[in-house]
């Protein structure tokens, strides 16, 4: 399964790279460039059996903490030493996680509705990594657990939303839906998007057989399911940088920005995922 991940995704994404350069666009060609070094990564930790797939997320959960923390007036190596220390408690707790769901929407819904000066309060963020950042990331290893293949799913089709919303919203995109949080999401992007997850969802029946065996109606709630809380996770993680005056959140991946731009939409649909794979 992982196997036949990895050689698809690179192959998907070597085709999207040598687009970029041929036609010498030179953003699309960095961004799926840093997009194929991750795939290697990713899978790489992937075959590494559970605590190392957790390790791997209890690093990135560190680097998005400093990349957090430092557009506030807050001690870095405090936040992140709170965040790992709740995230091991957490991950074997992981009954928890539902009793957070409520917590972690409102915080989150709070970034929209916030006024500023609060968002980009020093109190508000260290609730966010709290109550957001901590829960996500300790979903994805309990997904992990469940079955690494639904890893696989997650990542998969959230990154083929996000891939075609990118390159065909920004070529085509004239419809502005979300002007004052991210100005350049589009009608048209999310309609691509779209159109991204069922190819995900084709490859998932295929290639990558890890939906071969459920009914349209399940095969259909899992594309909505991604297509609401990719989404959402995307404007979140927007809406907190409208409001702490930035672009991105760091500059480490080249075309992508940092980690937290990067895993926007993983990272905030991981705990709702966690729960619709329990049967909730």
């Amino acid at each position: 399964m992982i196997l036949r991940f990895y050689v698809a995704a690179s192959i998907l994404v070597g085709i999207f790279c040598a687009f970029g350069w041929i036609l010498k666009k030179r953003e699309l060609f960095r961004r799926t460039a840093s997009l194929l070094v991750m795939v290697n990564i990713f899978s790489l930790f992937l075959i590494g059996g559970e605590y190392l797939f957790g390790a791997f997320i209890f690093t990135l959960l560190g680097v998005g903490v400093y990349e957090m923390t430092g557009h506030v007036e807050t001690n870095h190596f405090w936040g992140i030493s709170m965040a790992l220390v709740l995230s091991l408690v957490l991950s074997y707790q992981m009954n928890w996680i539902r009793f957070l769901i409520p917590f972690y929407l409102c915080v989150s819904l709070f970034a929209f509705a916030g006024k500023k000066a609060h968002v980009a309060s020093k109190s508000y963020i260290v609730l966010f990594i709290t109550a957001v950042l901590v829960p996500c990331s300790v979903s994805l290893v309990g997904i992990y657990r469940f079955d690494p293949g639904w890893v696989i799913a997650l990542i998969l089709l959230l990154q083929l939303n996000d891939s075609a919303a990118y390159l065909f919203g920004k070529s085509l995109g004239k419809t502005r839906i979300f002007k004052t949080i991210s100005p350049n999401k589009s009608l048209e992007g999310y309609l691509f998007g779209t159109v991204g997850i069922v190819l995900g969802v084709l490859l998932l029946l295929t290639v990558i057989p890890l939906l071969k065996g459920y009914s349209p109606f399940e095969i259909l709630s899992l594309g909505t399911f991604i297509f609401i809380f990719g989404n959402a996770g995307d404007l979140l993680f927007s809406a907190i940088k409208r409001k702490l005056d930035i672009k991105d959140f760091s500059n480490l991946i080249p075309g992508h920005g940092g980690v937290l731009d990067r895993l926007d939409n993983i990272l905030f649909a991981a705990p709702m995922f966690y729960l619709f794979l329990q049967g909730i």
